[in-house]
């Protein structure tokens, strides 16, 4: 399914792990995301599994229309089709972890990606229906820094090279 993506993303303290389950919508997973080969797009499959045990595993590409937007692409897949694709790993990234804990506030989805390269931030996104778009931060959220449209603060990126902690 094709739709245009546009997402902030922040550097925050991490957040209290209770305060946030406290909070609307709060679900948690864990995830490994491997970047593949494509010259021509942002090309990656990605495994979930849900606090509840469930698996999903799915492939995602992206083509970068401007700082803050991407056209996206993501279907599901089996297994067996995630471990294929995943030999076709991108030369010099590596598998990237991490644990999404997300919640809805004032009727937004905040998702914040937990690494165990950082001890003491993480960093929020936010996805939007245009760039213009206002919306709060969670009063419970401090933020640290905007990296959106940072390129060293992509998924793909850190992939690589992944950067040092705020």
């Amino acid at each position: 399914m094709e739709k245009i993506e546009t997402e902030f993303k922040f550097i925050v303290e991490k957040p209290n792990i209770d305060t946030m389950r406290n909070e609307h919508g709060f679900s948690e997973s864990e995830i490994t995301q491997i970047y593949l080969n494509d010259s021509n797009r942002t090309h990656r499959v990605r495994k979930r599994v849900y606090s509840d045990g469930r698996v999903e595993y799915t492939e995602n590409t992206k083509l970068r229309i401007s700082g803050l937007s991407s056209i996206e692409n993501e279907r599901e897949i089996d297994e067996n089709e995630f471990l294929a694709l995943a030999k076709a790993i991108e030369n010099g990234a590596k598998p990237l972890r991490k644990t999404r804990r997300t919640l809805e506030f004032l009727g937004k989805i905040f998702e914040f990606d937990f690494y165990e390269e950082w001890q003491s931030t993480c960093i929020m996104e936010v996805e939007l229906e245009s760039e213009s778009e206002k919306f709060e931060f969670p009063p419970f959220v401090k933020i640290i820094k905007n990296v959106t449209g940072e390129r060293k603060y992509s998924n793909h990126s850190m992939a690589h090279n992944f950067p040092e902690e705020s």
